[in-house]
């Protein structure tokens, strides 16, 4: 029998705890002390909040020097209710924020959406910064974010610490968002009222841009098909590559736009879209 040849195989594209550098944990238990650590050892330091994407590329071989655990900074897990805004600490995780009393009051829709993220495990340790600063075109916390009017609230210390999102709780919002699609598109419309019978409507697409898209008109609520027409067209041409097309994926966003808006003019409650 000829001798068996040996086979060399390729293993540093895979995961492995046993690839986890040695690196110094930090917990800070206030915002400022977060900022301060990433700022004093800039590059070599990250923030994490629930490490669902920060265990993968450790994993996977990435090295840091120092890590800020974030979930034991008191200022950065709570939700307050400030005069017309809704203030949440970038740790705050998923499954915190959907069932959160004042979510719930404030942003109903936001919340029937926010329980369908994700899976059980990153529902329960994923976090809103997180999922933000991860910056994956895929994830959905930017585009209902965008779709939501919110606003971003970073560190004095440094920019790389994202410390609170606001949300603006003194206005009525209606929201969709259809993600059956995934990954060639997912589609949030918003509708905000602007009084006298008149809606904001906003559009925000994920996955068929490297950032979410936004379009925006101000119609009522029942323009049906030609308003969602009018969101579309403002938006940039779709990406092309090995997921979709760019005809397609506007097609695509077209159709379910034109959904999305019908089931809010008909005034429906449930929590998702049937296609």
């Amino acid at each position: 029998m000829p001798p068996v040849a040996a086979i060399r195989v390729d293993t540093s594209y895979l995961a492995s705890r046993h690839r986890v550098a040695p690196f110094t944990l930090h917990r800070p238990a206030t915002a400022s002390e977060a900022g301060e650590l990433l700022q004093r050892y800039g590059s070599h330091a990250v923030a994490m909040g629930g490490g669902v994407d920060l265990s993968n590329r450790l994993k996977l071989g990435e090295r840091v020097d120092h890590v800020a655990y974030l979930r034991g900074a008191a200022d950065l897990t709570r939700i307050e209710q400030d005069t017309g805004s809704l203030r949440v600490g970038a740790a705050v995780t998923h499954q915190e924020f959907a069932n959160h009393t004042l979510v719930k009051r404030a942003l109903p829709d936001l919340a029937a959406v926010w329980r369908r993220l994700g899976n059980p495990r990153v529902r329960a340790c994923g976090t809103l910064g997180g999922n933000l600063i991860t910056a994956d075109a895929h994830y959905d916390v930017a585009a209902l974010l965008a779709a939501t009017g919110a606003r971003l609230i970073y560190s004095p210390a440094t920019q790389r610490l994202l410390t609170h999102i606001e949300f603006p709780a003194d206005a009525r919002v209606v929201l969709r968002y259809e993600t059956a699609y995934k990954p060639a598109a997912s589609v949030a419309i918003a509708l905000s009222d602007r009084g006298a019978g008149t809606w904001r409507v906003r559009i925000v697409v994920g996955c068929a841009y490297p950032e979410p898209a936004v379009g925006e008109c101000v119609g009522s609520a029942g323009g049906g098909a030609e308003l969602a027409h009018a969101l579309v067209r403002g938006l940039p041409e779709p990406v092309d590559d090995h997921v979709a097309s760019a005809a397609y994926r506007r097609r695509l966003i077209t159709v379910i736009a034109r959904r999305l808006v019908a089931d809010l003019a008909a005034g429906r409650d449930d929590d998702e879209v049937a296609l």
